[in-house]
């Protein structure tokens, strides 16, 4: 019976790798008890991502890795989280942050 468990919850959601993902933003569960939020930005976002990094990662209680994707001249945020909400929200807060004017909110002006 307690097989017969584990098995659901790992057929529940396919287990997926973020290796192949080059752009956009991706939330995979990558084990049974860890997902993955992924966040691709251009090359000139760098200095941005890495200033909102330490925000996201405080206010969210999870870990965020930083790959350089040399090929696409792109760069790859992982966020590691334990619930698939966390994962999503977080995704979904730095890709916001980053996309945000970093002069300030003057964008309504123009």
């Amino acid at each position: 019976e307690e097989g017969k468990e584990i098995e659901k919850m790992w057929s529940d959601e396919p287990l997926k790798c973020s290796d192949g993902i080059i752009e956009g933003k991706h939330i995979l569960k990558v084990a049974p008890d860890r997902y993955e939020g992924v966040v691709c930005v251009p090359v000139e976002e760098y200095p941005n991502l890495l200033e909102k990094r330490t925000r996201v990662e405080s206010e969210f209680k999870v870990r965020i890795l930083v790959k350089y994707l040399q090929e696409h001249r792109r760069y790859k945020a992982i966020i590691r989280a334990s619930k698939k909400q966390t994962a999503v929200e977080a995704a979904d807060y730095l890709e916001k942050i980053i996309s945000e004017d970093p002069s300030g909110p003057e964008e309504a002006a123009s």
